[in-house]
C-alpha cells in the first residue's frame, strides 16, 4: 500500500474516533433478537417476557425496511387503570465480562404515537436508562442507547418500554459489548 493511502486511512480512523463512532463486537448478547423463535403456538417470542398489564406480542409478516429481518407487533393498551408503564424484556444472563464495559443497546421501531416508545437499560436495583423517545412520524427509526455498565453490577436487562398506550413494529433487536472503549 502506498503510503498516501495509509495515511488517508489512518485520518479516516482518528476521525471516526473523534466524531463518536464506536465499534461493536458482533455477538448480539440478546436471544432471538430477531424474534424468529417462537414459545409454543406463536404465545411469546423465546427468550422475552412482559412485565406490566394491557401489553400484547404477536408475529408481524413486515420486515424492517433497513434491514430487511422481521419484526413483531407489540401493543399497549389502557384501560384507565393501568399503573407505571409496561416493557418487553429480556434479562442477560452472564454479565462478568460486561462489567466496566460501556454496552450498546438498540431495536428498530416503528409506530405513529409520538413519545410512546423507548428502549431502556434496567438494573432491577434502581438503575433505568432510558434511550430518546421515537418521534411517532410512523417511519422505521433506530432506538440506540449506550451505557457504562458499573464494575458492582449484578445484573442486566434489556427493555422496549411503552410509556402511553401505543403499537409499535420492532425488529433486530440488540445488546452488544462496545469494543473500543474499556
Amino acid at each position: 500500500m502506498g503510503r498516501s493511502v495509509l495515511k488517508t486511512l489512518a485520518v479516516l480512523c482518528m476521525l471516526a474516533i473523534a466524531g463518536g463512532c464506536s465499534k461493536f463486537e458482533g455477538e448480539n448478547l440478546l436471544e432471538n433478537g430477531d424474534f424468529t423463535l417462537w414459545n409454543g403456538s406463536a404465545s411469546m417470542p423465546a427468550g422475552w417476557s412482559v412485565e406490566g398489564n394491557n401489553i400484547t406480542v404477536e408475529k408481524s409478516d413486515v420486515v424492517v425496511d433497513e434491514t430487511g429481518m422481521t419484526s413483531i407487533v407489540v401493543r399497549y393498551s389502557s384501560d384507565g387503570f393501568a399503573f407505571g408503564s409496561p416493557f418487553l424484556f429480556q434479562s442477560i444472563k452472564d454479565i462478568k465480562d460486561l462489567r466496566g464495559r460501556e454496552i450498546v443497546l438498540g431495536a428498530w421501531v416503528k409506530t405513529s404515537t409520538p413519545d410512546a416508545v423507548a428502549i431502556e437499560y434496567s438494573d432491577r436495583a434502581g438503575i433505568d436508562v432510558r434511550s430518546d423517545f421515537h418521534p411517532g412520524d410512523g417511519k422505521w427509526r433506530r432506538l440506540t442507547l449506550k451505557y457504562l455498565l458499573p464494575d458492582r453490577a449484578i445484573s442486566a436487562e434489556y427493555r422496549l418500554r411503552f410509556y402511553a398506550p401505543a403499537e409499535a413494529l420492532v425488529g433486530n433487536v440488540s445488546l452488544r459489548r462496545n469494543s473500543w472503549l474499556p
